[in-house]
């Protein structure tokens, strides 16, 4: 059975650091998936503004990689912001030396950041822990988000149709732990661990220090940027290759925005179709 987990928040409550275009992006990649590349309607999930609580992502993906079968097509994709934060030591309390990426999830009334950031390693250990390992089933990854934090408040232009990128801006005591001396990042790409048993394609749409962006886009809608060509070319082309759907959507990415897609994981599945149909 195939099924899509599509999470977009445009709306992100108490952090007052909201992002237009993801609700659009969210309807984009639903129309695309049940109407392009016959995933069954009511196994298409969407989770949206409140509804995106770290709890609540977490439990419909626990929901999207359970029962798989051979030749399954399972999706998860998130239009939102990234961050990129020191983590503390559960035992200890003490600063991690790497910089761990997160998915920004819509934070609970109160609660520090771990209340509402989705961790690499926590997606990672989520998809190991299914029972996918073992099955063809095909897990894909698509992240409309940047993986870094920290930018300035001034940005935030949301009454008007200035572009935004898709950044977390850290409470000042996160930010600070970031911005000491450089050290290394814990990338997505995690998710691509060499010793995972569950291999799992991840588009990204953009590298690891750069920021996905949020803008009016040619429909005079709000969008991300990399969501809207994306959904576009696999509208003509539902077939297109995960490197294809790259070298098609970088370029015209590339015209108003300093940011590179990407792809991480199963290398072995770049030259092939994203979103295989059943093996016979």
């Amino acid at each position: 059975m195939d099924r899509a987990l599509v999470v977009g928040i445009s709306d992100y409550g108490r952090l007052k650091q909201p992002l237009p275009g993801c609700i659009n992006d969210m309807n984009e990649w639903r129309g695309l998936l049940v109407g392009s590349l016959g995933f069954p309607p009511d196994d298409v999930r969407l989770v949206a503004d409140d509804r995106a609580s770290k709890t609540d992502i977490e439990a419909r993906l626990a929901w999207l990689l359970a029962d798989p079968a051979d030749g399954d097509r399972r999706v998860f994709i998130f239009a939102g912001h990234g961050a990129r934060v020191r983590r503390r030591q559960s035992d200890t309390g003490d600063l991690d030396d790497n910089l761990d990426e997160a998915l920004v999830t819509y934070p609970p009334p109160i609660g520090d950041i771990d209340s509402y950031l989705i961790y690499d390693d926590d997606l990672a250990d989520i998809a190991d822990r299914s029972s996918v390992g073992g099955t063809s089933c095909k897990i894909t990854f698509i992240f409309d988000t940047c993986h870094s934090g920290g930018m300035l408040r001034s940005i935030f232009d949301v009454n008007g149709n200035r572009p935004l990128p898709r950044c977390w801006e850290a409470p000042p005591d996160v930010a600070s732990r970031s911005a000491t001396v450089p050290m290394p990042v814990r990338r997505i790409a995690s998710l691509e661990k060499a010793e995972s048993s569950v291999p799992r394609l991840i588009i990204a749409a953009a590298r690891q220090e750069e920021s996905a962006w949020d803008a009016q886009m040619d429909d005079s809608q709000r969008h991300g940027a990399f969501t809207y060509h994306a959904t576009r070319a696999l509208r003509q082309d539902s077939q297109l290759t995960a490197d294809a759907l790259i070298n098609h959507v970088s370029p015209l990415v590339a015209v108003r925005f300093p940011q590179h897609p990407g792809l991480l994981g199963d290398q072995q599945r770049f030259a092939r179709p994203i979103f295989m149909t059943k093996e016979k």
